[in-house]
C-alpha cells in the first residue's frame, strides 16, 4: 500500500478574516510545516516497507 504524499504547491501567506483571533488561524507556514511532515513520512513508510520485504526475500532464500 502506497501512502500519498501532499502535492499542492507550498501555501503562501494571504489576507485573511481579520475577525478571527490569530491563535485560532491555520497560517501558511503551518501547511507547508504540516506538508513536509507528512510527505517526510510517507517516504520513511515507503522505505520501510521496502526494508521488510528485502528481509523477507532474505528469510525465503530468494536473494541469497
Amino acid at each position: 500500500m502506497a501512502i500519498q504524499k501532499i502535492t499542492y504547491t507550498d501555501k503562501e501567506a494571504i489576507n485573511i478574516d481579520s475577525s478571527i483571533p490569530t491563535k485560532n488561524k491555520c497560517q501558511a507556514d503551518d501547511l507547508n510545516e504540516i506538508k513536509t511532515v507528512v510527505n517526510n513520512n510517507a517516504d520513511e513508510f515507503t522505505n520501510t516497507i521496502g526494508n521488510i520485504t528485502e528481509v523477507i526475500d532474505l528469510i525465503n532464500g530468494e536473494n541469497i
